[in-house]
């Protein structure tokens, strides 16, 4: 569905912002998009690599149906090559032979993705675990029936999809989080094989039109933890709305970045300080024993008590002064 003919049988992908020129027989930079006879195949259509029942706290997203289930499905690649990645076991795989992948997964269409869903009375799936931009076809094609039975669906997301990928997403997906992995274009480029000013686009585009819209920034020591650099990104999303949840998660040594130690619990504190200055309202610390989960009203009330994911107490609105907190409560 993403892609454009062009001359010699090559095909321009349209999912992500690399819009790659891809030749007879090669795949995209994510490794699961293949130029066949001058058609672009999803290799992974029906052939996810993890397949899981999760918390909908664990995507992260606090303010999208607390304690509720969700159905996630990942599969293998990725359009970004980040050093850190720690999910870098589905990323940074590729497809070497079609035929042994087949073998190896296994088939999960959309119809019984969403049957699993209807018969365990699990109210939503995700997209997730690796990129879900690279497979957005079969996410559509599940989000498409999905949506009749009442089913959310929602992505966990680098935030590098294309216009035309955000814009069919729109329509069927209630909720997102989005990484900002760090406020330098340089970095995204260097680190990411990425560039930023999309990612603060697509964050824009999907909170304006009404997406239940969370934001992480993995704490990465001497790449994005200074005070500057995160006094930038808190006062990005605050003026986008100071209701915007942001979830700053500790990092710990993985893939190619092992010379680093994990992020120091006063890192998490001092971010967690700054955007409290910028007047952000609801920001969370993750990966770490620290407890800040709970969605706690402007008048000082507890709307929503967690231990880690588990959602203890839900309240639909603050029962003291009535006022109804960012996101969809159930």
């Amino acid at each position: 569905q993403f892609y454009e003919a062009q001359n010699d049988q090559k095909v321009k992908c349209t999912c992500c912002n690399h819009y790659c020129l891809i030749n007879p027989s090669k795949s995209g930079i994510c490794g699961v998009r293949q130029n066949q006879n001058g058609k672009l195949i999803l290799l992974v259509h029906s052939k996810p690599s993890a397949v899981h029942v999760d918390p909908i706290e664990k995507k992260p997203l606090y303010h999208f149906y607390p304690g509720t289930k969700v159905y996630s499905i990942g599969s293998i690649g990725c359009n970004f090559s980040c050093d850190f990645c720690q999910n870098h076991s589905l990323s940074m795989e590729r497809i070497p032979d079609i035929e042994d992948f087949n073998k190896q997964n296994i088939t999960l269409t959309p119809e019984q993705a969403v049957d699993y869903c209807v018969k365990y009375k699990i109210p939503s799936i995700a997209f997730t675990y690796n990129e879900p931009t690279i497979f957005t076809e079969y996410a559509l094609d599940i989000c498409r029936l999905a949506k009749p039975l009442g089913i959310h669906c929602v992505f966990k997301t680098n935030g590098f999809m294309s216009k035309e990928v955000r814009n069919a997403l729109k329509d069927y997906i209630q909720g997102i989080n989005i990484d900002l992995k760090c406020f330098s274009d340089e970095t995204y480029k260097k680190i990411m094989g990425g560039k930023l000013e999309p990612i603060k686009e697509n964050i824009q585009y999907f909170f304006e039109n009404g997406v239940v819209t969370e934001v992480t920034t993995l704490i990465v020591p001497k790449m994005n933890d200074s005070p500057k650099e995160i006094r930038e990104i808190a006062q990005f999303l605050a003026h986008i709305s100071k209701e915007i949840p942001w979830h700053l998660s500790a990092f710990h040594p993985d893939y190619k970045m092992q010379d680093r130690d994990r992020t120091p619990d006063q890192t998490l504190l001092m971010a967690f300080k700054i955007a409290k200055e910028e007047g952000l309202v609801n920001v969370y610390m993750g990966n770490t024993h620290i407890e800040s989960g709970d969605i706690i009203c402007s008048c000082g009330e507890l709307i929503v008590k967690r231990n880690q994911w588990q959602t203890i107490k839900v309240h639909i609105q603050c029962p003291k002064c009535g006022q109804k907190p960012y996101g969809i409560m159930q």
